[in-house]
């Protein structure tokens, strides 16, 4: 990787990068986000964003990914400054950021530029930090003569799958309707499976149980990147339901979903503790 960008990558304090080669056949042409891909694109930046806390309060009701500030704009943010930086020196170049909303499987992107594995859980997981890491990318007509790290699967051992609440993985796809997160997303009225399934794991927002469940997290390192640090809240309530909606990940889906799985915890009297099911 080109020494210039390697150096600003480490001055903005980013511990987790790597590159791969751009390849045409990696974009999913029914993102809106590839009409932002620059034309003779060359390399994709990946970039890995640590958020796993030191500790977690008793009465937690968020998933992990959730009490941190919005990752979309904190990794955009950064992004941004670091293309400021990158133009600076290659001013005949060009470079887009994306993360979440993005053209690309962002877990085979990062698999191919040397992140991690890919685990059962469809998750990428670093050999240091594990899964918990929000993943965004720079793809720029800089050519830095990269190559592909092979895709290499995780060991395998099921656990996850085993552990999943709705039986939603299986051979490391995901059956997103199965899925108690993205159920905790979904519009509209919940069957009573639904319902029964949201209750059971007790998050309003979110599942963890796959990624607190995996042998390869157990010692993840924990030193999240310093923007996810600050401002954290674990607990969402109908009255914090709206301001919360303004600067969490979560915001997208407004917070008459979040009121409707509050409702949904207190109707069933599901666990609301985070923490004591895992």
């Amino acid at each position: 990787m080109d020494r210039v960008i390697v150096k600003i990558i480490h001055d903005a304090g980013l511990p987790v990068f790597g590159a791969c080669r751009f390849d045409p056949a990696d974009l999913k042409i029914s993102c809106r986000a590839v009409s932002r891909v620059p034309e003779c694109a060359k390399t994709v930046l990946v970039f890995g964003f640590p958020y796993l806390l030191p500790l977690y309060g008793a009465g937690r009701n968020l998933s992990r990914y959730a009490c941190v500030p919005d990752y979309h704009l904190v990794a955009r943010r950064t992004l941004d400054e670091l293309i400021v930086q990158f133009l600076q020196r290659f001013p005949n170049e060009q470079f887009a950021a994306f993360a979440d909303i993005s053209p690309f499987d962002e877990v085979l992107i990062a698999a191919k530029a040397g992140l991690g594995v890919v685990g059962r859980n469809t998750l990428l997981i670093h050999p240091v930090y594990g899964s918990w890491l929000f993943l965004g990318e720079i793809v720029t007509t800089l050519d830095m003569a990269v190559q592909d790290s092979p895709v290499r699967g995780c060991i395998g051992c099921g656990k996850c799958e085993q552990a999943c609440p709705g039986k939603a993985l299986c051979d490391g796809h995901l059956k997103e309707g199965r899925c108690v997160s993205f159920l905790t997303q979904k519009k509209g009225e919940l069957s009573l499976e639904e319902q029964q399934l949201v209750s059971a794991v007790g998050l309003v927002w979110g599942c963890d149980r796959c990624q607190t469940i995996c042998p390869m997290n157990q010692n993840a390192r924990i030193n999240p990147f310093p923007p996810l640090a600050q401002n954290i809240v674990e607990s969402v309530t109908a009255e914090n339901a709206g301001r919360l909606c303004k600067e969490r990940a979560f915001g997208f889906r407004g917070a008459k979903v979040i009121r409707r799985n509050l409702g949904i915890l207190e109707e069933k009297g599901g666990n609301t503790t985070g923490e004591s099911i895992q």
